[in-house]
């Protein structure tokens, strides 16, 4: 729980980062609502790019992105972070966890 706590303390900081990263971002509605773990909304984002999931990468902070990644079968980061608890996220697993928001502006 004092992981979780830190986390929250950190993503509450990061604010103008967040919005500086989110810039390069596709928002995509999907026409019949589902929620992650459902991937139905990435395979719409992907179709509407002209994208395959080999191209993708689900990049999220809670378990239901991580999941919604892997049930379409494509890459998966975990933000350790977010919303998430990191130990969570963890016992979950992905193909790459960054524990910074600075590593996702790095890529």
């Amino acid at each position: 729980e004092a992981a979780c706590r830190e986390v929250t303390r950190e993503r509450d900081a990061l604010g103008e980062e967040k919005a500086r990263l989110a810039e390069g971002m596709a928002v995509l509605k999907v026409e019949k609502p589902t929620k992650k773990p459902d991937p139905a909304m990435l395979k719409h984002a992907l179709k509407m790019l002209g994208s395959t999931t080999e191209q993708a990468t689900m990049i999220g902070d809670g378990l239901q992105d991580l999941r919604a990644g892997k049930a379409l079968g494509i890459r998966t980061i975990g933000c350790l972070f977010g919303y998430g608890c990191p130990e969570a996220l963890r016992s979950e697993g992905a193909d790459v966890f960054w524990h910074k928001f600075a590593e996702a502006e790095s890529r």
